[in-house]
């Protein structure tokens, strides 16, 4: 099977009440992705925030215009996140963390994305992330 050149990875982030962390997250993972030279956006997908992360997220949209947001209709829950960013993604490729960022920290998140960048960059490799 021939592969196809990657020409737009989507990750999607479920998110809910993610203020402390979220904005650094994005930014990290935005600069990370772009020092790689891969084409990509960042869905954060709100899972019915009630804290200021919105707000946090939408400056960020301000500076970095590959980032967006979806919010998830209630019932809430972290699959139907993630299925209101994939209902809207761009890509040819998706990432996703299997993990909320509560959960994982960001070190998880940037091991996952290192493992990833690896597979790709070195084999080609992105249809399995």
């Amino acid at each position: 099977m021939d592969k196809k050149p990657l020409k737009l990875l989507t990750v999607v982030i479920p998110v809910r009440d993610e203020e402390a962390c979220i904005g650094s997250t994005v930014e990290h993972l935005s600069a990370e992705l772009h020092l790689h030279n891969v084409s990509y956006e960042i869905i954060v997908a709100d899972d019915g925030s009630g804290d200021r992360m919105c707000k946090i997220i939408n400056e960020i949209i301000s500076r970095i215009s590959v980032v967006r947001t979806e919010q998830s209709p209630p019932p809430h829950g972290f699959g139907r996140a993630i299925i209101a960013g994939l209902d809207k993604m761009h890509g040819d490729a998706v990432g996703k963390p299997k993990l909320k960022i509560k959960e994982m920290g960001s070190r998880y998140l940037f091991s996952w994305l290192h493992v990833w960048l690896e597979k790709y960059l070195t084999r080609g490799d992105y249809r399995r992330s």
